[in-house]
C-alpha cells in the first residue's frame, strides 16, 4: 500500500497534501504493519458517528449535504457503505 501511495506521489497523480492523508489513513487502518485483505487483522467498524447521526436526527443524505460530500462518501464514513479505502 505504502509503495502505492508513493508512487502515486512520485507520478505527480497526488499532490503532496493527498500524499500526507494518504499515509495517515494508512496508519490510521493499521496497514502500516498489516496490509489490507488479510484475515489475521478485524476490519474497523464506524459506530460512534452513527449514533451521533441518530441523537441528532440527521439521515445520510443531511450529512451528506451539510459536508458537501456525496451521499456514497457520507455512508462510508457512518459506517454504512463500502469499506473505506485509500484513495487520493
Amino acid at each position: 500500500m505504502a509503495a502505492l501511495i508513493r508512487r502515486a506521489r512520485d507520478l505527480d497523480v497526488i499532490d503532496d497534501e493527498k500524499y500526507a492523508r494518504a499515509m495517515k489513513q494508512r496508519s490510521a487502518y493499521g496497514w502500516r504493519t498489516v496490509e489490507p485483505g488479510n484475515e489475521l487483522r478485524p476490519q474497523p467498524t464506524p459506530t460512534l458517528l452513527s449514533k451521533a447521526a441518530d441523537i441528532a436526527r440527521l439521515s445520510i443524505d443531511d450529512i451528506a449535504n451539510r459536508a458537501g460530500i456525496p451521499t456514497a462518501v457520507a455512508k462510508r464514513i457512518i459506517g454504512e457503505g463500502q469499506r473505506p479505502a485509500v484513495v487520493p
